[in-house]
């Protein structure tokens, strides 16, 4: 069973939020991933988001990203995606998507998604990235 969807507010400053994002990505919780990414992007110049709690994304969840990426570059704010997890890495890809977001390095120090990656299933082994390139 996965955990009860949230987002909860890592830090914010004047310029700067980070939100961290935990359950599933669907069209029960989607609603207000959007409302609280809205928010985010309409209120500060650069937003983080973390979803290395995201354990399922389905087309649902991805739209509420894409609206938040959209509103973010239509203000000129910044909207970046963290430890990107399997279950979003294979929605980006179905959807050809990934080039709708910018993306951070995750905690192990490899880049996240971009041209030429392609995705495996996550691995078991302790403090691994949330992507397996291969």
């Amino acid at each position: 069973m996965s955990e009860p969807f949230r987002v909860a507010v890592r830090y914010s400053g004047p310029d700067h939020c980070a939100l961290a994002v935990v359950g599933e990505l669907d069209m029960v919780t989607a609603a207000e991933l959007r409302r609280v990414l809205q928010q985010a992007v309409a209120t500060y110049p650069s937003t983080v988001v973390d979803l290395a709690g995201v354990s399922f994304c389905d087309c649902t969840g991805m739209s509420a990203l894409l609206a938040a990426s959209r509103r973010a570059k239509e203000r000129g704010a910044a909207l970046r995606l963290r430890s990107v997890p399997y279950a979003v890495a294979r929605m980006l890809r179905l959807t050809h998507t990934r080039k709708a977001f910018c993306f951070e390095f995750g905690e192990s120090g490899l880049p996240l998604p971009g041209d030429g990656a392609t995705y495996g299933p996550p691995t078991s082994r302790p403090h691994s990235p949330s992507v397996v390139f291969r």
